[in-house]
């Protein structure tokens, strides 16, 4: 079982951080994936994916959260979810998954398309789920709409828990929402550090 208060608590900056970013319609915010190469109190320099380097200005107080591997008989129906997904045989295929337990604070829901190569966001309720021969199907509900998504063998299905500073360090996989400044210098409120062989950057 999860420390629920804990959980709650960390699940409410995801939802506040993905709510101030989407105030930001002039400026929208930078998704950032990668490695963090240096960390100083005031700033990080990310090797991203692409091969480039990011400076990201800290803000304080910065909230440092790592993801804990969930077990889908975990999920309950009513529960929310964000699948990014790609293009399956019969339905989209999870490429990973974020659990958030029942009455916790959720991001925007919808279905959009995301930044990782030929994949989509799918942001909603899990109105049923079945175990099928290709993996687990999670039915997911959300504004009068009905979606499968097949989760194959393998798929990260994680939470979100709460981080120390202490981990956000040279060498670690983040991912995080950067806010674009009218100079086009970024900065961050909110890291997501890889922890325990969870990739938040993949």
């Amino acid at each position: 079982m999860f420390r629920r208060t804990a959980l709650l608590a960390s699940l409410s900056l995801f939802s506040a951080g993905l709510a101030s970013a989407g105030a930001f319609a002039q400026s929208p915010p930078v998704r950032v994936r990668g490695t963090a190469e240096a960390v100083s109190a005031d700033m990080l320099t990310v090797a991203m994916r692409e091969g480039s380097k990011l400076e990201i200005k800290l803000t304080q107080p910065l909230a440092v959260v790592t993801l804990q591997r969930v077990a889908v008989a975990d999920i309950e129906p009513g529960a929310f979810m964000a699948i990014v997904s790609k293009p399956g045989t019969d339905n989209l295929e999870a490429v990973s998954v974020t659990y958030f337990p029942p009455g916790a604070p959720v991001p925007r829901e919808g279905q959009f398309p995301w930044d990782l190569p030929n994949t989509t966001m799918t942001n909603a309720a899990v109105s049923g789920a079945v175990t099928s021969a290709a993996g687990d199907e999670v039915a997911l509900a959300f504004r009068g709409r009905t979606a499968k998504l097949t989760i194959p063998p393998g798929t990260p299905v994680v939470t979100q828990v709460p981080g120390q500073v202490a981990d956000l360090r040279p060498g670690v996989p983040v991912f995080l929402f950067a806010t674009k400044a009218a100079d086009g210098s970024l900065s961050a409120a909110r890291i997501t550090v890889g922890k325990d062989g969870v990739n938040p950057a993949s």
